[in-house]
C-alpha cells in the first residue's frame, strides 16, 4: 500500500515514519512526515475537501493561510487500474486526503505581545479574506482550533468545511468578515480567560451586522494601547 497522487503517480513518502498528531476522533488523522503534514480521510467521509476548492486555495499566495500541496488517494499494489475505473464511475476524483506544509505552534499569548502583532496578522487576513471572497468562497469552522499561532503569525489551517457560493461578492466578504471577528473574539477569551464576560461585553458592542466595520473599530482601538488586552481592561 502507498500514496498516489491525482495523476497516479507514487509518492515519496515512507508510511513507516508518520507521526500522528491528532488523539481525538475527527474526521480524519493529521500525520506529519519530515516538514509537512499528511491530512487522512477516514473511509467515505463526508468532509473531504473538493477538488477544485483544494486547486484554488492552494494557488493562494498568503503566509495567513496553510499552504497546501498535494491531494493523494491510497492504493494497495496493483490496483491503480481498479481506482481509475472507480472514478470514471463516480465521476469525480476519489480523495484519501493531502500534504501541506508543517507549521510548529508557539507557546505565545498574542494578547499579551505588542500590539502591533495582533494588528499585522488581522491586516494580512483582511487581505486573505479579499482573496478568497473574490473566488465566490465561503469560510467556514474558522475557529483557534484550526489556526496556528506562532512568532510568524496566525495561519489559518484545515479548509475543509471552506465552499462555493453563487452569492455576490459582497455578502461573501460579509460572511468571512463575520467569522474573522468570531476568530478574534476566540482568541481573546482563549488567551485571557479571566476576562471572558468582559471580552464578550466588549465584542458584543461591536455591530455584527457590519464586521468589516466592527474590525475596523477593533484596530482603531488596538492602536490607541501597546498591548491588545488592554482594550479589555486598560488597568493593565
Amino acid at each position: 500500500m502507498a500514496l498516489y497522487n491525482r495523476n497516479f503517480q507514487k509518492m515519496d513518502i515512507d508510511l513507516k515514519k508518520l507521526e500522528r498528531l491528532n488523539s481525538v476522533v475527527t474526521n480524519a488523522i493529521i500525520y506529519r512526515y519530515e516538514d509537512m503534514i499528511l491530512k487522512k480521510y477516514w473511509v467515505c467521509t463526508q468532509f473531504a475537501i473538493e477538488e477544485k476548492m483544494f486547486d484554488v486555495l492552494s494557488n493562494i499566495r498568503n503566509k495567513h493561510l496553510m499552504e497546501l500541496y498535494e491531494i493523494f488517494r491510497i492504493i494497495k499494489d496493483g490496483e491503480c487500474e481498479h481506482y481509475k475505473e472507480l472514478e470514471k464511475k463516480k465521476g469525480h476524483l476519489v480523495i484519501d486526503g493531502y500534504t501541506a506544509k508543517y507549521y510548529q505552534a508557539e507557546k505565545i499569548n498574542p494578547m499579551t505581545m505588542d500590539v502591533n502583532y495582533l494588528l499585522h496578522n488581522i491586516e494580512g487576513l483582511k487581505e486573505l479574506i479579499d482573496i478568497i471572497s473574490e473566488n465566490s468562497i465561503m469560510m467556514c469552522d474558522t475557529k483557534p482550533d484550526n489556526t496556528i499561532i506562532n512568532s510568524e503569525g496566525i495561519v489559518l489551517i484545515d479548509p475543509d468545511y471552506y465552499y462555493f457560493t453563487d452569492e455576490i461578492v459582497f455578502y461573501i466578504k460579509r460572511h468571512n468578515y463575520r467569522e474573522l471577528l468570531l476568530l478574534l473574539r476566540m482568541l481573546f477569551i482563549d488567551h485571557a480567560e479571566e476576562y471572558t464576560s468582559k471580552i464578550g461585553a466588549y465584542f458584543d458592542d461591536l455591530t455584527i451586522t457590519h464586521p468589516e466595520r466592527s474590525i475596523e473599530q477593533l484596530e482603531k482601538d488596538l492602536k490607541r494601547v501597546r498591548r491588545p488586552i488592554q482594550i479589555i481592561d486598560k488597568r493593565l
